[in-house]
């Protein structure tokens, strides 16, 4: 590893940094032997082993005669590859919706970005809702975040809504039995010569006493405005592509049967669950 030196007055502690007090026991070591990389030369502050040790690896014996490659015909060019393409498809992606070029501009919509992710991070962090400080989650969310603090307030606000609402309760409760917890859960898969790439918001998958999946729910949080059973009913038909394809998806990755696998979606803002199957 070649490392540069921070300013004399910097007090940045850097990576670079942190290595060197890691080996040596000092951020900024000047002492050590020389050697030379390439033609020029360098400190070595720290090293394990031999440097050279490739040099004593015997060689392998070359081949008595050189290898004849097969001589392709003038036609190989035009024929057909058999080389399998996949399409790349991200369920998270399949919303779709008509709206103006410029709106992708304003601070509105990056406000509603930012609000999203904001919201799923909370709920991210939620396991069973009875064995939550919801207090001292919030805290260190609110800490870590990157996010506006405005935006932190609203996603704070809607989140403890959210969680005190009995639907929600109900849905974020530990069942009964042997129970698996996903909480987002990235996956790549490839489903009828298709690259499924996508995350799971929350899984939950009962399995039998051998480790067998024998049921499972998966969850995905939606943090829309619905105003009315018309918006939330449209909601439902945008997302109801993304979540069959990640309930195929679950049915290869843990070999269950798609017909017990449940798909439901969690709309934080209305606090309302609505089952797909």
């Amino acid at each position: 590893i070649v490392t540069s030196f921070p300013g004399p007055a910097s007090k940045v502690v850097t990576l670079a940094a942190l290595l060197k007090s890691q080996l040596v026991g000092d951020p900024k070591p000047t002492d050590g032997p020389s050697i030379k990389i390439g033609a020029k030369e360098f400190t070595c502050l720290y090293e394990a082993g031999e440097c050279n040790w490739y040099l004593k690896v015997p060689r392998k014996a070359q081949p008595a005669k050189p290898v004849t490659l097969p001589e392709l015909s003038t036609e190989f060019g035009r024929r057909p590859s058999r080389r399998q393409r996949l399409l790349d498809v991200s369920p998270s992606t399949f919303e779709e919706s008509e709206r103006r070029a410029d709106s992708l501009f304003e601070y509105a919509s990056y406000e509603g970005m930012e609000f999203g992710k904001a919201i799923h991070e909370l709920f991210e962090k939620v396991s069973w809702i009875d064995d939550m400080d919801f207090e001292s989650l919030i805290q260190e969310w609110h800490r870590t975040s990157p996010v506006a603090e405005e935006i932190k307030q609203k996603a704070i606000e809607q989140f403890q809504q959210a969680v005190a609402s009995a639907e929600i309760k109900h849905i974020l409760s530990r069942p009964k039995g042997n129970i698996e917890l996903w909480r987002e859960k990235h996956f790549d898969i490839v489903l009828d010569d298709q690259w499924i790439t996508g995350t799971f918001d929350r899984v939950t998958i009962l399995r039998d006493s051998n480790g067998k999946a024998l049921e499972a729910t998966i969850l995905d949080f939606k943090s829309n405005k619905i105003a009315d059973d018309t918006e939330m009913a449209n909601a439902v038909e945008r997302y109801r592509s993304q979540l069959l394809l990640y309930g195929k998806a679950l049915s290869r990755i843990v070999q269950l049967d798609s017909s017990k696998i449940k798909l439901k979606l969690l709309f934080i803002h209305p606090k309302k669950v609505y089952d797909l199957t």
